[in-house]
């Protein structure tokens, strides 16, 4: 096709018709320009008379559509008008698919498009739709996500869900338009009628001279720094109770009251005053928390001194009890080692104090298994006792204990038990306890005086020289019944409580005694009238605080540094020194990292929240 043509050659690019009154010419047409118009309109025939031939026609005068013909031709195949967005070539538009029909499972619908339900029934009968009720569906996938809308018939609302790596979620239901916080699900929000009345509260509220700002300000003097002028005037007042005459401070209030410090606690040996709270006597007397139940009962929490008497715990009827703590302690195994073996320069003799127990390799007793130390007084190895057990059989196992009147320890004994290489050694068995040489066990005659006393009447005595032993013929059953079908049983009549009484005629007597379930299982109860619990493992609960479970971790080496400035990281045992070249210094020394089993985790002690 050839550029357009050139406009005539007039200062305005128009055509103009002369005027011969004033002699104006008319616009004077050239052969050039007339040439071009002929050329260009040619062209432009060609041009149509090609898209005709395209199209299979040849040009007649007669016609006047055969142009139109043609477009529609190369459009859309002459008179046949595409009906899908596929005839006009489109692939990006949302296709209208085919109706659903009866009992159709809206999870197989995937494919893009628009799907119109005309039945409410084919909604009821089909599965998975968000409501029973004619309505379009609309679809839309793009890889592993499928999204799906239904609008709903009969005003049932608008749904969606979405399906992701073939789960479906729950439809959700789209909110319907409306006018009030309620109705858009909003909660913490106030309505025009709750703020109307929360201003009118607080107007009414007032009295009727201060309802108002101005009112307000006038009654502060419209002093705009009325907190600071009232600061300064309580700079000159008392900073104490006593101030003011008050020595006793009653706090009547429905909340529990509360103290809350501002600046963090530093836990040293000022935190008694340092800390959230103190509670400080004059000096002469003992500072204490009391906790009373007005017509119940009452008690104090009493600092008396350092030691044993730390803490007391005394009652408003007298009664005063030591508070237990890893300091005052003793009779609690809370400490644990690793080993007792001569290679780390330990033994049993010299190493080991009482409430301590642990793995022993052979030193002092000749047996290599656990140990367990305990007695003693002061918590020191002072009149304490040792037991060890052989590890390897079982069968062995010895204890000894401390005379520190003579400083010194007794010797190791050896139990005796059915297995033992001496019981069994007895190549002639006997049937009298005689005739295996035991002199201190009872015989059956002075088992039967003894049960003869036991249920003859109650201030029967039993005189004899022998130890005497209840041995019952049949085992005992572990179970709840144990009481009534053990060895031997102590039976009140039920008001009262049953008691086993240890005497030592013109000393002593104490009586066990099962008062209560609890912390009142078993009692101890002196001649004098004091009477102490017995402490067991169901109301005792020794705490965090008491070391379990203590090892050597693995070894490892560390350089020796030979300047100022270097320690050796706490936490540590060292095991060993090593000098590694033909010089006088040692180069590496071995540790080991003592560790804590804590939760079935062992942590070092250096990391762990028990041992800071």
């Amino acid at each position: 096709m050839q550029d357009p043509i050139k406009p005539i050659p007039t200062p305005d690019q128009k055509f103009h018709d002369g005027n011969p009154a004033t002699g104006e010419l008319g616009t004077i047409v050239s052969a050039d320009w007339l040439n071009n118009v002929q050329s260009a309109l040619q062209a432009t025939q060609q041009e149509v008379l090609s898209v005709l031939k395209d199209t299979g026609q040849n040009a007649d005068p007669a016609r006047q559509d055969q142009l139109l013909q043609a477009v529609k031709k190369i459009a859309w195949g002459g008179n046949n008008k595409p009906t899908t967005l596929a005839g006009y070539g489109i692939t990006d538009g949302l296709t209208l698919r085919p109706q659903l029909g009866d009992r159709v499972d809206l999870n197989n619908i995937t494919d893009d498009g628009l799907y119109h339900n005309p039945a409410n029934a084919y909604a009821a009968n089909g599965a998975n739709y968000p409501v029973p009720y004619a309505g379009l569906l609309f679809a839309f996938s793009d890889g592993e996500m499928v999204y799906q809308q239904y609008q709903s018939f009969n005003n049932a609302g608008c749904w969606y869900r979405c399906r992701y790596r073939g789960n479906w979620t729950q439809w959700q239901k789209l909110a319907d338009a409306a006018t009030t916080l309620a109705g858009y699900g909003i909660t913490d929000g106030a309505t025009k009628a709750e703020l109307k009345a929360a201003v009118d509260g607080l107007v009414s509220g007032a009295p009727g001279a201060l309802n108002t700002l101005q009112e307000l300000a006038a009654a502060l003097g419209n002093d705009n720094n009325f907190a600071a002028t009232i600061t300064n005037k309580l700079a000159g007042k008392s900073s104490s109770l006593a101030g003011y005459g008050i020595n006793t401070l009653a706090l009547s209030t429905a909340q529990t009251s509360q103290i809350f410090k501002t600046t963090p606690n530093v836990y040293d040996n000022n935190l008694y005053t340092n800390g959230t709270l103190e509670l400080r006597s004059t000096g002469t007397d003992f500072p204490s928390l009391g906790l009373h139940r007005p017509g119940n009962s009452a008690v104090a929490l009493v600092h008396k001194n350092y030691g044993d008497d730390t803490l007391m715990l005394k009652e408003a009827g007298g009664g005063e009890y030591r508070v237990w703590h890893s300091g005052n302690d003793s009779q609690i195994i809370k400490k644990r080692r690793y080993r007792i073996h001569a290679d780390d320069g330990t033994s049993l003799d010299t190493s080991i104090s009482a409430g301590e127990m642990g793995f022993n390799y052979g030193t002092s007793s000749g047996v290599n298994g656990p140990f367990i130390a305990f007695g003693g007084l002061g918590g020191s190895i002072d009149y304490s006792c040792q037991l060890t057990a052989d590890y390897g059989s079982g069968s062995i196992m010895r204890f000894r204990t401390r005379n520190d009147d003579a400083k010194k320890w007794n010797a190791w004994h050896t139990l005796v038990h059915e297995d033992s290489p001496a019981f069994l050694a007895k190549a002639d068995k006997a049937s009298t306890l005689a005739g295996y040489g035991i002199t201190d066990a009872a015989s059956k005659n002075e088992m039967n005086a003894a049960v003869d006393g036991v249920i003859s009447p109650r201030n029967a005595v039993l005189t004899t020289a022998q130890t005497t032993a209840i041995v019952k013929t049949t085992p005992n059953q572990y179970d709840p019944n144990i009481y009534a079908r053990g060895t031997m049983m102590l039976q009140s009549t039920g008001d009262d409580f049953p008691s086993l009484g240890l005497h030592r005629p013109g000393k002593s007597a104490v009586a066990l005694v099962h008062k209560n379930y609890g912390s009142e299982t078993l009692v101890l109860k002196e001649a004098s009238g004091a009477e102490y619990r017995v402490w067991h493992s169901g109301n005792f609960n020794p705490g965090p605080s008491l070391v379990q479970d203590i090892r050597l971790g693995a070894m490892e080496s560390v350089m020796i540094w030979n300047g100022p400035g270097y320690s050796d990281t706490a936490g540590y045992v060292i095991t060993g020194v090593v000098n590694g070249n033909t010089d006088a210094f040692p180069d590496v020394v071995q540790r080991r990292p003592l560790q804590k089993q804590i939760n079935g985790t062992w942590e070092g002690l250096n990391k762990s929240p028990i041992f800071p």
